[in-house]
Formats: structure tokens, C-alpha cells, sequence
């Protein structure tokens, strides 16, 4: 979290030095902040809906994997010897 509330004040004390470099205006290098801003609410808004999909889908996978064995049966039925 400090990293979140850390970047945004660093791209504040780098401005000057991109407005030098790339010859950027007030407004473009204005709406580099206000971009970044952005970014990060709508990365924290669909973020957590993208991490749970992916985390079912790995956990689906690798559940899967362990189910089936190189010998095509499932090791987690235990089948009782008649």
C-alpha cells in the first residue's frame, strides 16, 4: 500500500526533469499525473475482478492436474481389495 501512496508524490518531484528532457508542456506533463491517477483506480476497480478469474482458473487447473495420474486412474479413490 505505501508503494501506491509512494508513486504518485515520485512522479510529482520527476516532472521538472521529464518536461526538460522530452520539451513536454504544463498540460502534457499535467496530464501525465492525472493519466497515472487513473490508472490506478481503474487497475484497483477491474484489478480484483481479473486476480479472482485467474486464481479459480490456475486453482481449476492444478486441481485437475492432481486428480489425474500418468496411469489414468484417480489416486484420491481408494478402492477397497475384495
Amino acid at each position: 500500500m505505501g508503494l501506491f501512496a509512494y508513486l504518485p508524490y515520485a512522479l510529482g518531484a520527476i516532472t521538472p526533469y521529464l518536461k526538460a528532457d522530452f520539451v513536454l508542456s504544463d498540460l502534457l506533463v499535467g496530464l501525465n499525473s492525472s493519466a497515472f491517477a487513473l490508472g490506478l483506480i481503474v487497475s484497483g476497480l477491474v484489478g480484483d475482478r481479473i486476480a479472482t478469474l485467474a486464481a479459480a482458473f490456475v486453482m481449476g487447473l492444478c486441481g485437475g492436474l492432481m486428480l489425474e495420474s500418468p496411469t489414468g486412474r484417480n489416486p484420491l479413490v481408494f478402492r477397497r481389495r475384495l
